[in-house]
C-alpha cells in the first residue's frame, strides 16, 4: 500500500518543523482526499439500501480504520512540528490551515466567578468572556489550542 509507505516515510523524517510540515503536506492531503473519496462512496452506495446501511458501513470501516489512523498520527506530528508561522500550501495539492482558538482547564472550581458557573464550571458564559479577550479568570487556566484543518484543492479530488 503506497500510501503506508508515504506516511511511515513522513512520519520517521528527520526533518523538523516547517520544514517537516512541507514534506508531510502532500501525505496528509492524499489520506484526508482518500478519505473523503471513501466517505462519498460510501454515503453513494448507501442511499438506496438504508435497511442494508450496518452492513455496508462494516465494508467501507476496513479500508477507512487504516487511514484515519494513520491521519491521525500525521494530525498529531503536524501540530507538534508546527511553529505557528502560518499556513503550509504545496501548489496544485492543498494546504495546512492552523486557525486558533482558546480553550480552558478549570484549576479551582471555587474560585471561578459565579456568573461563570451552574452545578458545573458554565462552558458557555467562559468560552463567550474568552471571546472577549478576556485571558485571566480565577481558578481556570486559559490556554490557546490549535487544530488543524486540511484543505484540498478542487483540481485534486477524485
Amino acid at each position: 500500500m503506497e500510501i503506508l509507505d508515504n506516511v511511515n516515510k513522513v512520519l520517521a523524517s528527520k526533518l523538523r518543523n516547517r520544514k517537516w510540515l512541507e514534506e508531510c503536506l502532500p501525505v496528509v492531503v492524499e489520506v484526508n482526499r482518500q478519505i473523503k473519496a471513501i466517505d462519498k462512496a460510501q454515503d453513494e452506495e448507501i442511499e438506496p439500501y438504508r435497511a442494508e446501511m450496518a452492513k455496508i458501513r462494516e465494508k467501507y470501516a476496513v479500508a477507512l480504520k487504516p487511514l484515519s489512523e494513520m491521519n491521525l498520527k500525521l494530525r498529531e506530528r503536524v501540530i507538534k512540528e508546527y511553529e505557528g508561522n502560518g499556513t503550509v500550501k504545496a501548489e496544485g495539492m492543498g494546504e495546512l490551515v492552523f486557525p486558533e482558538t482558546w480553550g480552558y482547564t478549570v484549576q479551582d472550581f471555587s474560585k471561578v466567578p459565579k456568573e461563570l458557573r451552574m452545578e458545573v464550571v458554565n462552558d458557555r458564559a467562559i468560552k463567550e468572556a474568552i471571546k472577549k479577550g478576556i485571558r485571566n479568570i480565577k481558578g481556570l487556566l486559559i490556554e490557546k489550542v490549535v487544530s488543524l484543518r486540511v484543505l484540498i484543492n478542487v483540481q485534486s479530488r477524485i
